[in-house]
């Protein structure tokens, strides 16, 4: 984008929304017909295993849309609709609440109602971020016409980072779970839960600066716009400490 190589956008596109697709599908299969060696790998036994097994279940069934529409989410924001992402966003969330209310306390699914409201969310997400592809002013479109393997090495390297640290953390909640069902039952793994839910709501912060700090860098460096990319830095890391001491 910095360098005003649409061509290459597109080939990037391409690369990263076919491959997210693909272990999306890979994940469904998976999650709906392994769900039990879905559950022993993450830990879930005795009362948990149940209940484990009922969400894997409905949410792997929504692994695409859940999948793709956090990958094309950052896609339409570069491509000038980063209003369409909020209002996606606190659509889906919304959504998600609202649906959870209902499976749980009209349909009685339980779990399997809450994965299943998680994964309706997520669809509604992507159906309201491919209004984006209808505009005029989109940029972004499918193209098989240059070296996708390459492009996709290139999405690998720069992403096996942040792969790695949520593989870790995965492997992390998978032991911590099996410690705290041996030390304190369900208890300790709802407390571990609510603990969870407040890391998720700090960590947004520095997540969000972080995403798009990363976005605007890129930018500029293509641009080899060094002023730019020291002024976003400087105000991105100001922004993301006062919000974060705030918290």
């Amino acid at each position: 984008v910095g360098r005003g190589e649409p061509g290459k956008v597109n080939i990037n596109f391409t690369a990263a929304v076919s491959t997210t697709f693909l272990a999306g599908l890979v994940f469904t299969v998976f999650g709906t017909f392994f769900t039990d060696a879905l559950a022993v790998l993450l830990g879930a036994q005795g009362e948990l295993l149940l209940m484990f097994k009922e969400y894997a279940f409905g949410i792997c069934l929504g692994a695409i849309p859940i999948m793709l529409s956090q990958v094309i989410y950052f896609y339409v924001q570069l491509d000038g609709s980063p209003t369409l992402c909020v209002v996606s966003a606190v659509t889906g969330v919304v959504v998600n609440v609202v649906l959870d209310v209902i499976m749980v306390l009209v349909f009685h699914l339980g779990m399997l109602g809450m994965a299943l409201a998680t994964t309706i969310s997520y669809t509604v997400i992507l159906l309201l971020l491919l209004i984006h592809f209808t505009k005029k002013g989109n940029s972004l479109n499918l193209s098989f016409a240059g070296n996708l393997p390459r492009e996709l090495s290139k999405v690998i390297a720069i992403g096996f980072p942040t792969a790695l640290e949520m593989w870790s953390y995965m492997l992390r909640v998978g032991v911590l779970n099996r410690l705290l069902i041996s030390i304190g039952g369900a208890a300790a793994v709802t407390a571990f839960a609510i603990q969870y839910d407040i890391d998720s709501f700090v960590s947004s912060i520095t997540i969000g600066v972080g995403m798009n700090t990363l976005m605007l860098s890129g930018i500029f460096y293509g641009e080899g716009d060094v002023r730019s990319l020291k002024d976003t830095l400087r105000t991105s890391l100001r922004i993301g400490l006062i919000l974060s001491i705030a918290a």
